[in-house]
């Protein structure tokens, strides 16, 4: 319904945020990433990311609005 102007961040998060971030994966993170849930190391609780979640966030929809040409 929204094409390209919907991001699909937590599958996004859960996949490649932490490659993205440089961390290495912990157990758990691992264990997060193959039930599809933002891997441990990139939240500070089950709702807040950490820094690095929201500064991969922010250049996600930079991105995203270059791509739709928004600026």
């Amino acid at each position: 319904e929204f094409g390209r102007r919907f991001i699909p961040i937590r599958q996004y998060m859960a996949k490649y945020g932490l490659a993205d971030a440089g961390i290495t994966p912990t157990e758990q993170d691992i264990a997060d990433m193959a039930n599809g849930t933002v891997p441990t190391s990139l939240r500070y609780d089950g709702v807040h990311w950490l820094a690095a979640g929201y500064t991969i966030l922010a250049n996600i929809i930079f991105q995203r609005l270059k791509e739709l040409e928004w600026f």
